[in-house]
């Protein structure tokens, strides 16, 4: 049955050991994934940041366990919903294909992955549906994500940006740069002569070189692999025009200022 205009349902059928009910933490985990892959369908399809919010309108126990949500605008944004669903149904049918469209968002597939990776396993079969579309989220659709997250070509480049979230728990080396440029963030592993200066350039703007990862048709790297990390100094270590008030008194040679500066300037004064 053809579910109505901005609304969404998600059914979710537990394995036969339960008697095909869902266990709570498991129906609490997809709920949460789904609402994480809306809203990121949300931002790139608005402009940024959300435009809607979801209500829970229908939910029922009844193996299998059935929620339905109802996309509302928030306040004073502009409707997107046609678009966010449209950017759902369009990633979900390219990965079915086994294709990547040039408007692939990776992050999207990625949420959309997390969504089937528990079925087969703590959940039985799993069904989104939108609009007159109704997509199985099976084992043999994650495979097909996974193929396409996995591919990817890599290259030597430099990110420059805030460094921010590091983890050296266990030798797990990694943390996140937020770029000036490019995408949101980007994780970084660095090798372990490299920890001192990571953790020296948590929360500071940096220059980080490496092999960096890009999946298909992306013109921006998902990862970097570090090998050298530049630190730069803060603004305010930079010296000020008062600083600079005569600091080399002999650079112009006995010349007036104005001439000096008047031939560096083809004349112009």
């Amino acid at each position: 049955m053809p579910v109505p205009a901005k609304r969404i349902v998600l059914v979710i059928e537990g394995p036969d050991r339960d008697g095909g009910h869902v266990r709570l933490d498991v129906f609490a985990s997809q709920l949460k994934q789904l609402n994480k892959a809306l809203g990121r369908a949300d931002e790139i399809s608005s402009d940024g940041g959300r435009s809607i919010h979801f209500a829970v309108v229908g939910l029922s126990h009844s193996s299998p366990a059935t929620v339905e949500l109802e996309a509302r605008l928030n306040k004073g944004r502009r409707d997107f919903r046609s678009q966010v669903f449209a950017r759902l149904s369009r990633t979900i049918e390219s990965a079915e294909n086994g294709k990547v469209e040039e408007d692939t968002d990776y992050q999207l597939l990625a949420d959309l992955k997390a969504l089937t990776a528990p079925v087969g396993f703590s959940i039985q079969t799993s069904t989104l549906k939108l609009g007159d579309a109704a997509f199985g989220l099976t084992s043999a659709l994650s495979k097909k994500m996974e193929v396409q997250l996995e591919e990817h070509e890599s290259g030597t480049t430099t990110i420059e940006g805030m460094l921010e979230r590091i983890n050296v728990h266990d030798d797990a080396n990694l943390f996140t740069i937020y770029p000036d440029v490019g995408p949101q963030s980007v994780p970084c592993h660095f090798p372990l002569d490299q920890v001192e200066t990571a953790v020296a350039a948590v929360k500071k703007r940096v220059a980080v070189s490496g092999i960096a990862k890009y999946r298909k048709l992306t013109p921006f790297p998902y990862q970097l692999n570090v090998s050298d990390i530049e630190i730069y100094d803060p603004e305010d270590a930079l010296p000020s025009f008062d600083d600079l008030r005569g600091i080399a008194p002999d650079a112009t040679e006995n010349e007036p200022a104005e001439v000096f500066i008047a031939r560096f300037r083809d004349g112009w004064v």
